[in-house]
């Protein structure tokens, strides 16, 4: 039995073009870059903004909360500890971040798709000090 409260029938499912009401493109072909944001998105950033706007640094105590509750909650259906995620702003720099500032050591290892979108690789393999750069597998 699911734990999570029964889809509403009018919530586009995930992959709906109705999450981008505003998308010109007859096609659309996400390739890992520069995306459209949809609407559940873009609402959630304009209400952050529009209590930045209102508060000022006021309105930061109750983002962090909801930023500290995401990772409890991410935490629980991953098995983790909150305390080891991390948010990030994007995947790049996520991926970067821990290639290149991770305290790698020799034999240290990356796993992979085969395939993997090559931005996601690149960092680990290019890193400054090749004696300990993690091997992608």
């Amino acid at each position: 039995m699911s734990s999570h409260p029964p889809r509403q029938p009018t919530e586009p499912l995930l992959g709906s073009r109705a999450l981008l009401p505003d998308l010109s493109a007859r096609v659309y072909l996400n390739h890992s870059a520069i995306s459209p944001v949809c609407q559940p998105v873009r609402e959630a950033v304009d209400r952050v903004l529009a209590d930045y706007a209102q508060r000022g640094v006021l309105a930061h105590a109750s983002w962090a909360k909801q930023r500290q509750a995401l990772k409890h909650s991410l935490a629980g259906l991953i098995g983790a500890r909150p305390e080891d995620l991390a948010l990030t702003a994007n995947t790049t720099s996520g991926v970067s971040d821990i290639a290149l500032c991770y305290p790698w050591t020799q034999g240290d290892r990356i796993v992979t798709f085969q395939g993997e979108f090559p931005a996601n690789v690149t960092p680990a393999r290019t890193r400054h000090d090749p004696s300990v750069m993690p091997k992608v597998a």
